[in-house]
């Protein structure tokens, strides 16, 4: 599908829907945005988990050591 688009899709044609698409803002649109969602630098704290804390973090060093050392006992050298 994708090879018949793009065999078939003039340049103009493309320029229609691009141009057709809703206008994406400015720089200075989208920081005036982040403002006002509190999204800003000195907002504080980012939204989201600490991931540090779950408990499968603390082990995911070993399970990659131990990845390693299966996979060097597979591959020739």
């Amino acid at each position: 599908m994708l090879n018949q688009t793009a065999g078939e899709m003039t340049s103009n044609d493309f320029k229609q829907i691009v141009n057709a698409q809703a206008p994406t803002p400015g720089a200075a649109a989208t920081s005036t945005l982040a403002n006002q969602m509190g999204l800003t630098e000195n907002s504080g704290p980012m939204p989201g988990i600490d991931i540090s804390k779950l408990d499968f973090v603390s082990k995911a060093k070993s399970v990659l050591d131990a990845s390693y050392k299966k996979d060097k006992s597979r591959l020739p050298v």
